[in-house]
């Protein structure tokens, strides 16, 4: 149903994103408005991924506009819930929890990567403008090589490669491919825009270069203020309408 009835003004597909974009927290600690009946008050994060996960996907299936920006953000957030809800299971495990804790999380991981392949396979456009939030969901999911592959693919600017370099030498480092990923971080720490925020960057290169890798060496500014930090992953992300232009 478009417009009208449940969703009063609204489109279906803008109706249940604002509803998903509330749940996966979009706005930190500030509480947003969002249509419809309102959900439980003191929500864990992992009753708040399984809402997001139910909303997300009977929009998929019911709005029809699916090359809106927000029907591919809805996709793409269904990914992320899945990743909260994976997150929230690991955090809230205990001894007697843990094994049937990872195989819950594992299995929640493994469908926002076959929700993630599947996008960027069928959107790869509308994948590029976000490239580092689905290259890091992507190693989140499990797969940094599948993140690598997609990196490699970039139709990137030159004012970026420098960022996309990172990525990579973050990636190749967690593979244990140290040689490869001192060589990425050596191109990130020569460019032209290095990124100020990106503490867990910085440490690794320190890593490495403290194991003897050379051209690693970079003097930080200082009074440097981050917030959020770089390395700080939302669950939630938002296509614009640049980034989907009408095929």
């Amino acid at each position: 149903m478009q417009g009208g009835g449940l969703y009063g003004d609204e489109k279906c597909e803008t109706y249940h994103e604002e509803r998903v974009a509330y749940l996966l927290g979009c706005c930190g600690d500030l509480g947003i408005d969002y249509p419809g009946p309102f959900f439980p008050g003191n929500l864990d994060d992992r009753h708040r991924a399984t809402l997001a996960i139910e909303e997300a996907g009977g929009a998929l299936k019911q709005c029809k506009d699916k090359e809106s920006p927000e029907y591919l953000s809805l996709t793409l957030d269904m990914a992320g819930a899945y990743l909260m809800r994976a997150d929230a299971t690991m955090y809230a495990a205990n001894n007697h929890t843990r094994a049937e804790s990872i195989r819950t999380a594992s299995s929640d991981s493994a469908s926002a990567l076959r929700i993630l392949l599947d996008f960027e396979r069928k959107h790869p456009s509308e994948s590029f403008p976000v490239w580092k939030w689905v290259a890091t969901a992507l190693s989140r999911a499990g797969s940094p090589w599948e993140a690598l592959q997609f990196l490699i693919g970039l139709p990137i600017a030159d004012a970026e490669k420098g960022e996309r370099s990172r990525y990579e030498g973050d990636l190749l480092f967690r593979l244990g491919m140290r040689g490869a990923a001192a060589n990425a971080y050596g191109e990130w720490l020569s460019s032209r825009n290095v990124n100020q925020c990106a503490e867990n960057s910085f440490a690794i290169a320190a890593i490495l270069e403290n194991s003897g890798f050379r051209s690693l060496h970079y003097k930080r500014s200082e009074n440097v203020l981050c917030d959020p930090p770089t390395d700080w992953f939302s669950y939630y992300i938002r296509l614009g309408p640049a980034d989907n232009p009408r095929k």
